[in-house]
């Protein structure tokens, strides 16, 4: 029912843009306004998704070698020993930063990638 009243609404317009401004859509044949129209219509859409499969495919890229220690990086690992503790990695700016709010450790387990 939604595409019906879409498709006519579409039609209505295209109708009255054709009576009103017939230079508006000079050789512009119904099909090509109906799929402008889609594609104004999906563009904001488009534009998320491929946004979101940049950012995932850049995610998945990154190594922790890549990612500790760049400037762009929020965390500083900090490798411990398994005698004084249980091995993982710890982020010495995330302990000064929950130190300071909860004094809380925030530990990070990293396997190959790191989670930001």
């Amino acid at each position: 029912m939604f595409t019906w009243m879409m498709d006519v609404t579409i039609l209505n317009a295209y109708t009255l843009i054709k009576t009103t401004r017939p230079s508006a859509v000079e050789g512009l044949s119904t099909r090509e306004f109906k799929r402008r129209i889609a594609d104004i219509l999906t563009s904001n859409e488009k534009q998320n998704k491929r946004r979101r499969e940049v950012e995932a495919k850049k995610r998945a890229t990154e190594t922790l070698e890549e990612v500790v220690g760049m400037d762009t990086s929020l965390h500083m690992l900090t490798p411990n020993s398994t005698e004084d503790s249980s091995g993982k990695l710890v982020c010495h700016l995330c302990c000064l930063r929950n130190s300071k709010k909860e004094g809380s450790i925030r530990v990070h387990t990293v396997q190959g990638r790191l989670s930001r």
